[in-house]
């Protein structure tokens, strides 16, 4: 474990990463892009998904590793709760009528409730997806888009502003400083 530590070190400073290395880089939260914050009675857990990450995790399907042209910045947004044992989608209602306004307002409507600041831009939601799992597990996870800037930032701030999930609006801050890169 020291040694690949010390590999993960060296090849931060060097600023080229095997993918592995930089996978588990990535996905560390010391290093800012992988953010947790607690809330009143909800976990958020935010993944910022560099493009060249992106690019990696679907390139071992294709096996076609070119950059991505969409023009998108993604991050991935897992939500639970406090609560033991008390999954998202049932947390705090009262009926099954209840309930499926909530699961509704999660598939479709919740992506108008996020929104990232980028520099001096407020960027909308424009890509969406969550992700319903068919798992005993008690967070949701959801999958975001938001458009590029043209000046790129060290840091963003992801902004939730729901009323599923309690009355103040969520900012977390995602830092996006000295993003190694892969070793090809």
């Amino acid at each position: 474990m020291w040694a690949l530590s010390m590999a993960v070190i060296i090849g931060s400073c060097s600023g080229r990463m095997s993918k592995d290395e930089y996978s588990q880089w990535i996905q560390d939260y010391d290093n800012g892009l992988h953010v947790k914050a607690i809330q009143g009675d909800f976990v958020y857990d935010v993944q910022y998904v560099p493009g060249e990450w992106k690019n990696f995790q679907t390139a071992s399907y294709s096996g076609n590793e070119t950059d991505s042209t969409d023009g998108l910045q993604y991050y991935t947004l897992t939500i639970g709760n406090n609560a033991e044992g008390t999954d998202l989608i049932d947390f705090g209602i009262s009926s099954l009528e209840e309930k499926q306004r909530k699961l509704y307002y999660f598939s479709y409507l919740f992506q108008d409730d996020v929104s990232l600041v980028d520099g001096d831009e407020l960027l909308p939601c424009v890509l969406y997806h969550f992700e319903k799992d068919a798992s005993m597990r008690k967070s949701r996870t959801f999958v975001l888009g938001f458009e590029r800037t043209a000046v790129v930032s060290e840091e963003v701030k992801l902004n939730i502003n729901s009323p599923w999930l309690g009355t103040a609006p969520v900012s977390i801050h995602i830092s996006k400083r000295n993003i190694p890169h892969l070793a090809l």
